[in-house]
């Protein structure tokens, strides 16, 4: 894919930008494009669709120290749109922040694949039997489907990820015995999910309480 030209950027709708945090991007004819809020030059965007374990890496040696940054990766949460009338659809996001996403190559290892990647913490299904579902995509999180909208909740690193992923996966779904009963859903389940993070002090509780006050009603 080769860079976007002069004259094709100069014809862009400012509405056909979507914004995430300090990163900008267009897609056109199908082509991904991005740059960093400010400045004028669009660059292309991958989305490498590589098979990986499901496991993160093990411990061992950084092939880079940058992994370690302790704000490698952003925890954003993800609202999605869902059919008319019907609550959002809330998901927890980590992914690498913007200025180090820009550092994968064409050719990576298979470490490489589990940190330059979007993880998607989140419970799918009807309010009476909802089920942990995460996922492992390979596109930025302005590609996600159905996005709605995002809000950053702060930057983590490498071990904070493996801690994110075990908070996530013990964290019980909401479940009810009938629809009129359910009390949760997948916006309950993020604020525990975030509220436990409060706890081992990965992010700051007036984050929490903010998005807590954006809860919809069942």
């Amino acid at each position: 894919m080769h860079e976007l030209d002069a004259q094709a950027s100069s014809s862009i709708s400012h509405s056909e930008i979507k914004l995430v945090a300090f990163a900008e991007f267009i897609t056109i004819d199908n082509n991904h494009f991005k740059r960093r809020k400010g400045t004028q030059k669009w660059v292309p965007v991958e989305s490498i669709p590589l098979a990986v374990p499901r496991q993160l890496p093990g411990a061992g040696k950084f092939p880079d120290p940058t992994f370690v940054r302790s704000d490698f990766f952003t925890l954003y949460l993800l609202r999605q749109n869902q059919y008319p009338e019907e609550p959002l659809h809330w998901a927890l996001i980590v992914t690498p922040t913007e200025e180090f996403a820009c550092l994968r190559k064409e050719s990576v290892s298979s470490f490489d694949n589990n940190l330059y990647c979007t993880y998607i913490f989140q419970v799918r299904g009807d309010a009476e039997g909802m089920k942990y579902e995460p996922e492992r995509v390979f596109k930025p999180l302005s590609l996600l489907d159905y996005l709605h909208s995002t809000f950053e909740i702060g930057t983590i690193g490498y071990d904070d990820l493996k801690t994110v992923t075990q908070v996530a996966e013990r964290e019980e779904p909401p479940r009810a015995r009938n629809r009129r009963e359910a009390t949760e859903n997948c916006q309950a389940w993020s604020i525990r999910v975030l509220e436990k993070l409060v706890d081992l002090e990965l992010i700051k509780k007036e984050k929490s309480d903010m998005l807590r006050a954006m809860v919809e009603p069942l």
